[in-house]
């Protein structure tokens, strides 16, 4: 009965030994839940901030382009203006040279205009 006793107690050791194992395992699984969780958390706190961030500056830089776009659009529109009255008066004045070159007496033609 003496090896039996013996056997059983290494078999009751070992069972203590795996339900300590088992005890350590979960102790471990738990902590890994826990660090991932907190983990999680974390970067998600961090991307919603990165984003929000990246939204702040494309609002910035939409804005800018769109600033510079009316600029131009103002610079343009102005340029239009000057070279239409400029284009204007060149038509006037060449109007006016065909006319005097159609008269007999160019200088006839100055006095009465």
């Amino acid at each position: 009965m003496t090896e039996l006793s013996q056997s059983l107690q290494a078999l009751s050791e070992r069972a203590r030994s795996a339900t300590e194992h088992i005890q350590r395992l979960r102790s471990k699984s738990e902590t890994v839940n826990r660090n991932l969780a907190d983990s999680e958390k974390e970067l998600v706190e961090q991307l919603n901030t990165l984003i929000s961030a990246i939204e702040t500056k494309k609002q910035e830089l939409t804005e800018r382009l769109r600033d510079e776009r009316t600029k131009r659009i103002h610079c343009l529109k102005e340029q239009i203006n000057r070279v239409t009255s400029l284009l204007t008066k060149s038509t006037g004045l060449i109007q006016f040279c065909i006319e005097m070159l159609k008269e007999s007496d160019p200088s006839a033609f100055l006095l009465v205009n």
